[in-house]
Order: C-alpha cells, then sequence, then structure tokens
C-alpha cells in the first residue's frame, strides 16, 4: 500500500543493488543472532546487559523485518508497475524513523557518558578545568548539531519535495 509520496530520481533501476543489500544484511542478521545465543548460553552477566544485548537483537529484527517487506513489495507485489515503484510504502517511512529514532537516543548515552566523565575528570587547576569546559561545551555543541542533523534527514524532507 503507497502512502502517496513520490521519490525522485532512478529508484526502479536500482532494485538489483537493493536485492544485493537485503542479501548481505540477512547473513549479517544472521550473524547477530548466533552471536546472541553464544553470549546468552555462555555468560552470565548482569541482567541488565543481557537486556540491553536483548533490545539490540529486538530492534535489529524488527529493522530486517522492514527491510525485508519494502524489498519484497517493490520486487515482487508491484514489480513491473513503474508508477507504484515511485511511491514510498509505509515500511519504508517506519524504517526511517527506527533508525533516526535510535541514531537519536545512541548520541543521547554518548554525549551522557562524556560529560559524566569529563564532570568526574576536574583536577582544581583552573587551566585543566578550564579545557574540561570547552571539551564539555563540544560535546553539547556537537551533540545539538548532531541532533538537529538527525531531524532534518528524518526521511520526509526527501519523501515531500
Amino acid at each position: 500500500m503507497a502512502l502517496g509520496y513520490a521519490l525522485h530520481g532512478t529508484f526502479p533501476g536500482s532494485l538489483g543493488a537493493t536485492f544485493i543489500g537485503l542479501i548481505i544484511a540477512s547473513i549479517l542478521y544472521g550473524v547477530t543472532i548466533l552471536q546472541c545465543l553464544v553470549y546468552l548460553s555462555s555468560r552470565k552477566d548482569p541482567l541488565y546487559l543481557r537486556g540491553l544485548v536483548l533490545s539490540v537483537v529486538l530492534f535489529d529484527s524488527l529493522h530486517q523485518a522492514l527491510i525485508c517487506h519494502t524489498v519484497y513489495t517493490y520486487t515482487v507485489t508491484h514489480w513491473g508497475n513503474e508508477n507504484q515503484l515511485s511511491m514510498v510504502i509505509w515500511s519504508l517511512i517506519v524504517l526511517s524513523i527506527l533508525v533516526n529514532a535510535l541514531a537519536a537516543a545512541g548520541d543521547i548515552v554518548i554525549a551522557a557518558s562524556l560529560f559524566r566523565l569529563l564532570h568526574g575528570a576536574r583536577t582544581g587547576f583552573p587551566s585543566s578545568n578550564k579545557m574540561i569546559d570547552r571539551l564539555v561545551r563540544l560535546n553539547l555543541l556537537s551533540l545539538l548539531f548532531h541532533g538537529v542533523q538527525i531531524i532534518s534527514d528524518s526521511g520526509f524532507r526527501h519523501f515531500l519535495r
């Protein structure tokens, strides 16, 4: 089911590359599942760490399902219908939002960890503390800049031209 946003460019001509990307992504997804099973059966880490590993596998599974749905829709369901191939389907929009939201969450975790590390590294010497303050400001500006980039690249600017 298309939502009515038109893609621009030579999208139908790139379906072969998309299919190859799906094959590679599927292989890497299998490696991820194998690593998760080995980790969960051999390690006795704290519950929060095991939960983190399971959440990564859950999001990876959702990502893989959305990729498969997108490629199947474009290559099988709408095969030969170039009008349908130029439409953006719902799973592509959800995929874009999901990837950007997870990237933003990862950036926030990294920035908060760096802030905490830098804040704990204060020495009491004015020159060292001044340098740490600069690094903290740079960290926050970098987070702000990347946040604006993620919001502007949330996929909708491509779909709503």
